[in-house]
C-alpha cells in the first residue's frame, strides 16, 4: 500500500486535440495514470473531467502541466491510499523473438503475465502480424504454466 496524489479539474474550453498532447506531457512529468472522462458542465456545455494520479512529491509539477496545457483556472488535490500487487518486467521467448512483458504476483504467490502494449505493438509492426495475435500469444502464457 502506498499514498498517491489525485489531481482533478474540469475543462470546458479546451480544443479536444490538445488533450492527447496534455496526456503525454503529464506522463512525462511523472503521472502514474491519466484519465479524461466526458462531463456535462455548467451552462450545459460538454466538457472533460481530468483525473491524474501521481506520487505526492510530483503533484506540483503535474499541476503546473495541467495549468499550462489546459488553461484550467482551478485544480483539486487529495491524497489516497492504493494497494498494488508486486510486478516486474520479464523477458519472454516468443515466436517473434524475445519481448518484454510484466510478470505480476498474486497475493497467494501465484504469477501471471501481462502483455505490454508498446512491446506488443513493436512486434506486431516489425513482424507484420495482427496486434491481437501478439496479445493472445503472450496472454496465453498464463494458461501454459
Amino acid at each position: 500500500t502506498d499514498t498517491v496524489s489525485v489531481i482533478e479539474t474540469d475543462i470546458d474550453d479546451a480544443n479536444p486535440e490538445w488533450l492527447g498532447y496534455t496526456m503525454e506531457r503529464l506522463f512525462e512529468a511523472g503521472a502514474l495514470d491519466v484519465v479524461f472522462i466526458p462531463a456535462q458542465m455548467k451552462k450545459n456545455r460538454p466538457g472533460v473531467h481530468a483525473q491524474v494520479i501521481c506520487p505526492p512529491h510530483l503533484a506540483g509539477v503535474v499541476m503546473d502541466v495541467m495549468f499550462r496545457e489546459t488553461g484550467t483556472l482551478g485544480i483539486r488535490t487529495s491524497f489516497t491510499q492504493r494497494r498494488i500487487i508486486e510486478r516486474e518486467t520479464e523477458l519472454i521467448e516468443t515466436p517473434w523473438g524475445v519481448m518484454k512483458a510484466k510478470q505480476a504476483r498474486n497475493r497467494d504467490g501465484s504469477f501471471f503475465i501481462i502483455p505490454e502494449y508498446e512491446e506488443c505493438r513493436r512486434v506486431a509492426t516489425q513482424e507484420a502480424v495482427p496486434l491481437r495475435s501478439v496479445y493472445a500469444w503472450v496472454s496465453g502464457l498464463n494458461h501454459r504454466k
